[in-house]
């Protein structure tokens, strides 16, 4: 399972979840630094993913816990900051702790209007692509161009 993690657990993490089973066929889950338990996934998440023939309907948020860590094959922060703060409490999972981007920060839309989603999406989508492509070269021994 790989999961990815964000602040609250209602808008970029899920995202990038369903965006990843979707297009790798593979499990993913997400989870919030300071999640309030069991909150649906924000309208602007929920829109912006349909375009991609994903749905948020069903997501309920769920704070990062030392088990969804040790569980995870990887774990993709959304930003530099967050994934410092993951790996200083799980430091004995410091190797599989990444950003999504090592770029840029994937920033909250939270608050913003649809087209601010859709371009977060946009940046998720492309990351999350990135991400399976260098997951299936390194599982066949090559490198990445």
């Amino acid at each position: 399972m790989i999961l990815f993690v964000c602040s609250g657990n209602t808008c970029r993490s899920p995202m990038a979840a369903v965006l990843y089973a979707k297009l790798s066929g593979l499990e993913a889950d997400s989870a919030g630094l300071y999640a309030a338990a069991a909150s649906p996934a924000s309208s602007g998440a929920r829109s912006a993913v349909r375009n991609y023939g994903c749905t948020l309907e069903g997501h309920r948020s769920q704070t990062l816990t030392p088990g969804l860590v040790a569980k995870a094959q990887a774990v993709y922060c959304m930003t530099a900051s967050q994934k410092a703060e993951v790996v200083s409490l799980w430091p004995e999972h410091s190797a599989k702790v990444r950003t999504l981007n090592e770029k840029r920060d994937v920033r909250d839309p939270f608050g913003g209007d649809d087209a601010e989603y859709r371009s977060v999406a946009e940046q998720i989508y492309v990351s999350v692509v990135d991400i399976i492509k260098t997951d299936k070269l390194k599982s066949r021994g090559g490198t990445k161009r």
